[in-house]
């Protein structure tokens, strides 16, 4: 094949998934006209908002020391594996 004409293939193919991949990604979108919804409405969506927030971060603080405990336990497991393996081969070359 042609260099030019595999060039010119590559280009076109990297073209097409470029602009599919910027036609899915705003495809998602929703966009919401603020202009029609009330104030009132507004004020109760960013309080929900603002409480969800503020679960999600209380939600994160109690996994990150859940997680900080764990890392403890395991290096309090290792440090008495260290230790009983170390008594077990003093004895073992004691008793030899």
């Amino acid at each position: 094949m042609n260099t030019l004409t595999f060039l010119s293939v590559v280009l076109l193919v990297a073209g097409v998934f470029s602009i599919s991949l910027v036609y899915y990604a705003n495809q998602g979108e929703n966009k919401v006209d603020l202009s029609s919804v009330s104030d009132d409405d507004l004020r109760a969506l960013v309080q929900k908002l603002t409480n969800k927030i503020e679960e999600m971060e209380f939600e994160d603080k109690k996994l990150r020391d859940k997680i900080t405990a764990l890392q403890t336990m395991s290096g309090i497991e290792r440090e008495q594996t260290k230790y009983l393996t170390a008594n077990v081969n003093k004895t073992n070359s004691v008793s030899a």
